[in-house]
């Protein structure tokens, strides 16, 4: 069955697989790793892709990090051709201090394609605390401004394009070893993107999230509010799990309006992730939406850091854990004093 322009403009809306059906900007892809846990990551926030779900997680990061993902959202609906994607760049500058910068953009063939440009920066204050901003640049661009059933309706005598800058704060407190939390809020100040010269605005959207570490999984939860100027205040639930592995890590996650799996796979400096979504209220595609991620770690050596895929690697005192064999009894001189750890191996930062 083939379906035309209204269907796709429902299917645009309905493509955010973990929020609810809103406007402009809500339907891009922030981090595969999410997505395949419910989309459920402000508390985890501990790869590049910070940097649009909670920047504050910047400072998780070990060395330079680069990720990249393009996806077919709602693929082997006939006549809907929608895609996304993302490139993010992530920096740790020294224990402390980390900078991020990134793009995303989500494209419905001839209706709309949106753009969103993006910096931003995260701090350590205290070993348990973390804070971050970010500064985005938002656009899109309609395609139907040609087509007779909407140039005459008069929304796009101004043109047919808009952009507005949006801002965003994060922050990342790590309660123990086993337990953190983040607060994100993206869109704060309610970007204007209309192209009438009306209003248009961005969905301000505050995030809360935690996760908890157990001997062999890290569960997260999250409650997402956003704020829709036309339809109000919807808030989404989200659960997810990870099960890190050696060299791989599995995934499964729900939420308000869909079902999701993943997985990750780590091969040196190089990083896969795939993401599997099925969408509740949408039973045209069977197919539901998949995802894959490209990730690639400069700098250092693989071998001698945690994998990313074991997520959460901070210790509750705000440093990283890197262990190398040692002595038994044998003591070294760290940034916290000396120390030894019970099992013969040292604590280094």
């Amino acid at each position: 069955m083939k379906y035309d322009k209204t269907f796709w403009l429902a299917a645009w809306v309905a493509a955010a697989a973990h929020g609810p059906a809103a406007a402009s900007f809500q339907n891009m892809p922030s981090s595969i790793k999410a997505e395949g846990m419910g989309g459920a990551f402000v508390g985890m926030a501990d790869d590049s892709t910070a940097l649009f779900v909670n920047p504050a997680g910047l400072t998780n990061l070990e060395r330079p990090e680069m990720s990249m993902m393009y996806g077919k959202p709602l693929y082997g609906i006939e006549g809907v051709n929608l895609s996304n994607g993302y490139a993010t760049l992530g920096v740790p500058l020294n224990r402390r201090f980390a900078l991020g910068f990134g793009a995303m953009m989500f494209n419905a063939a001839g209706i709309i394609s949106e753009y969103e440009w993006s910096g931003g920066a995260s701090y350590l204050i205290t070993p348990r605390v973390a804070l971050g901003a970010t500064a985005s640049y938002l656009y899109h661009k309609y395609d139907v401004s040609s087509d007779p059933a909407y140039s005459n309706s008069g929304i796009f005598q101004n043109g047919d394009s808009a952009g507005a800058m949006s801002f965003g704060v994060g922050l990342m407190a790590f309660a123990s070893r086993n337990l953190q939390f983040g607060i994100s809020g993206r869109n704060l100040n309610a970007p204007n993107v209309s192209v009438s010269g009306g209003e248009d605005k961005v969905a301000r959207t505050i995030s809360v999230g935690s996760m908890y570490r157990t001997s062999y999984a890290n569960v997260q939860a999250e409650l997402e509010q956003r704020n829709n100027f036309t339809t109000g205040a919807q808030n989404t639930w989200k659960l997810g799990v990870e099960i890190p592995l050696k060299m791989l890590a599995l995934r499964a996650g729900l939420n308000t309006n869909a079902v999701t799996a993943g997985f990750g796979v780590a091969l040196g400096n190089l990083r896969l992730d795939y993401a599997f979504s099925m969408l509740n209220q949408l039973e045209a595609s069977q197919m539901g939406n998949q995802m894959l991620a490209v990730s690639y770690g400069m700098g250092g050596n693989a071998k001698a850091q945690k994998s990313s895929l074991e997520s959460g690697t901070r210790r509750s005192d705000g440093y990283d854990d890197v262990t190398i064999p040692s002595r038994e009894g044998r003591k070294v001189k760290t940034r916290r004093g000396e120390k030894t750890r019970d099992d013969g191996l040292l604590w280094i930062q």
